[in-house]
């Protein structure tokens, strides 16, 4: 106490403490005033201080003590729950917790319970973990193969101990052209970097030492193989005919063999690789006989026995020639009525020579050579066979084709105003009209025109009516639809082109990528390409289903037998 009454200090235990107190003043008779003076102290509570304690090392002496604040000491303190790593031990008095860890592993938990001296006892918990690291090795054991004049793509790691590492070379030397990148050695990562200039196999030693007390070094041996650089040879495919026998041997060379190869995908204006043909994974032979005409882009991995592989990639173009098609049936004619019929083609190498091999075309027609066309006005009812002769300009797989035709010239065609009518076409441009369905008695019945075509599985059919686009137009607003010879719409049809499997049904009026009121309809023929040949049935009828007589058209297909 201080003779000015203040009562100063840091207590150093609990209680209730009193004391006797004398007051004297300063007159020249002094007086005396006499009392006690009670001090109450309280304990702070008890607690335990936290973090993750330090690491600790297999194998190295360990010691961290855990500090205690408030309460009254002595302190008395034990594992409530969880275990300390094998080796290590808490002292109850002092919290101090030592040994030599032997055993490791990270984050293992436990908790310490803490009892103080108060009167009554204070006592709190808190959790604890604690990481062994092992003592310091190469985690890295082998490293892969290189090729040479390729970026080697190898590093080493060490851990365990305490960084920082030290690394180096002790003894070997590395593939010519490596060297170790040493920016994060300390961290225990040593990359390879560079190119390997030389192959062959080289081996070499790496000593490591860590930081703790232990200074552990340890030494691993490594060996590098360098191969020579896998090459895929080939730069181009062969032309490949549709139906003829195809074999063709992929090249490569270096690397380590055998090699593997894969084709990761095909793609070109069809989506998928070519129909019949097939590539030998071990062998790198292209084969198979193409179902059909076909021009895509393999996209080639090449692959060989390195540890890793090394992987090439290559894309390569082939292109099937189709086989030469051309217009195979002509519908009949009505005599007196001008004609003209465009004779079409599909496969072959264009450009394309055409010619009347044999026989006659009926009176008042002729044969267009140029632009492969049967004008005129057919003069008298007969019928007449010829052959026609098309021959296209390929070098390494030339075509000619002799088709033979008929042409019937009738005094009245008759109507094909239903599938069992229905006119058979091929490839070509054709003149026809729509009329009501009783010419004679003027009735006013809409009329529907069929047409039968076949083509092969998987070919793609185009047909084309032009009416509006006719010089002079017709007023006719045309409608296509395509059907099967139960008379039920198809599915596998696309306004624009056919593109990846996005089809609709197969029914069109207005062309929508053009200003006409004509139609226009490309055609999936379902089946299997290479199976025998389909008959579908191309409907058309006018939209607005007024039986105005006699709307010209043409109607075009192509890719037909």
């Amino acid at each position: 106490m201080q003779s000015n009454g203040d009562i100063s200090g840091t207590p150093t235990s609990a209680g209730v403490f009193s004391t006797a107190v004398e007051v004297k003043d300063s007159s020249p008779t002094p007086q005396v005033a006499a009392g006690s003076v009670t001090v109450p102290i309280e304990n702070k509570p008890v607690f335990l201080t936290y973090s993750d304690l330090p690491l600790a090392q297999l194998n190295e002496p360990y010691q961290k003590t855990i500090e205690v604040v408030g309460g009254a000491s002595p302190y008395s303190m034990s594992i409530s729950s969880g275990a300390l790593p094998a080796g290590l031990t808490l002292d109850p008095a002092s919290g101090l917790i030592s040994g030599t860890p032997t055993q490791y592993g990270n984050f293992i938990s436990f908790t310490i319970t803490v009892t103080d001296a108060s009167t009554p006892p204070q006592s709190t918990w808190s959790n604890y973990r604690v990481s062994v690291v092992p003592n310091l090795f190469f985690q890295t054991r082998s490293l892969p193969d290189g090729a040479k004049d390729v970026g080697y793509p190898g590093d080493i790691h060490a851990a365990g101990g305490r960084t920082p590492y030290t690394m180096r070379l002790v003894a070997g030397a590395l593939p010519p052209g490596l060297s170790f990148y040493t920016t994060h050695e300390a961290t225990g990562w040593l990359p390879i970097q560079g190119l390997p200039t030389a192959t062959g196999r080289f081996d070499f030693t790496l000593e490591a030492t860590e930081s703790s007390t232990l200074h552990t070094v340890v030494r691993q041996d490594f060996s590098i193989l360098v191969n020579t650089r896998l090459l895929l040879n080939t730069t181009s495919l062969p032309g490949a005919l549709e139906g003829q026998s195809y074999d063709y041997a992929l090249s490569a060379s270096d690397g380590v063999p055998p090699y593997n190869w894969f084709v990761l995908f095909c793609s070109g204006v069809k989506f998928g690789c070519v129909p019949g043909l097939s590539l030998d994974a071990a062998t790198g032979h292209l084969s198979g006989i193409p179902a059909e005409e076909f021009s895509t882009t393999y996209f080639l991995s090449l692959r060989d026995s390195s540890n890793p592989p090394q992987e090439v990639r290559k894309n390569l173009l082939l292109k099937v020639i189709g086989l030469l098609r051309m217009t195979s049936s002509l519908p009949p004619l009505a005599v007196g009525t001008p004609v003209q019929i465009q004779l079409a083609a599909s496969g072959g190498t264009p450009p394309l020579t055409w010619s009347i091999a044999s026989g006659n075309l009926p009176s008042g027609l002729t044969f267009d050579p140029p632009t492969a066309r049967i004008m005129g006005t057919p003069t008298a009812v007969e019928s007449q066979s010829f052959e026609v002769k098309v021959t296209d300009s390929g070098t390494t797989f030339p075509q000619n084709l002799q088709q033979p035709l008929s042409l019937s010239i009738l005094a009245s065609p008759g109507r094909n105003d239903s599938i069992a009518t229905a006119t058979h076409l091929s490839n070509g441009t054709f003149r026809a009209s729509i009329s009501p369905a009783d010419d004679a008695s003027g009735t006013t019945v809409p009329d529907n025109d069929y047409y039968a075509v076949t083509a092969n599985p998987g070919a793609i059919i185009t047909v084309d009516i032009n009416a509006d686009r006719l010089s002079p137009a017709s007023p006719m607003d045309s409608v296509i639809e395509i059907l099967d010879t139960s008379g039920t719409r198809l599915s596998s049809c696309d306004y624009y082109s056919i593109s990846g499997g996005f089809f609709s049904p197969c029914m069109n009026d207005d062309n929508p990528y053009a200003s006409t009121l004509d139609s226009r309809l490309f055609f999936l023929v379902p089946g299997t390409p290479g199976g025998p040949p389909v008959t579908f049935y191309v409907r058309v009828l006018d939209w607005s289903g007024m039986a105005r007589p006699d709307f010209l058209y043409t109607i075009t297909i192509s890719g037909a037998n």
